[in-house]
């Protein structure tokens, strides 16, 4: 499911959820009142960011990813993909952001209960 999905839903009530607005995503209001009374959570995520998750634009980003584990939206087990771009960043030691993403992934989860365990990365540059 797609959260353009959920957007699409949750057009037609948005006043509604006027006061919410600001806190919540309406992807994730409409995926609440849709699962209200259900336990039917995402098995599968994938947020492909086109930028980066690293530094003051990523905000937005991170409170995405909390809300996914803080509002208990992922099933268990559940496979977490994230795409995110280096452009931009200041690497200390080659791939830095890589462990920089990781380590906020884990630690968002690891503050919501969850076991974040990384099963793969892979990493690609762009060649002129």
């Amino acid at each position: 499911c797609c959260h353009r999905d959920y957007v699409a839903a949750d057009a037609a009530d948005a006043d509604d959820d006027a006061k919410d607005a600001l806190d919540s995503p309406s992807w994730l209001r409409a995926f609440q009142r849709k699962n209200n009374q259900t336990n039917n959570n995402f098995a599968f995520v994938w947020l492909d960011y086109c930028g980066n998750f690293i530094g003051r634009g990523s905000r937005l980003k991170h409170v995405d990813v909390k809300k996914l584990f803080h509002h208990h939206m992922l099933s268990s087990p559940c496979l977490f993909a994230l795409t995110t771009a280096q452009r931009g960043s200041i690497n200390v030691y080659p791939y830095a952001n890589i462990d920089q993403v990781i380590n906020i992934v884990q630690s968002i989860g690891s503050e919501s209960g969850w076991s974040v365990k990384v099963i793969g990365v892979v990493c690609y540059e762009n060649v002129n």
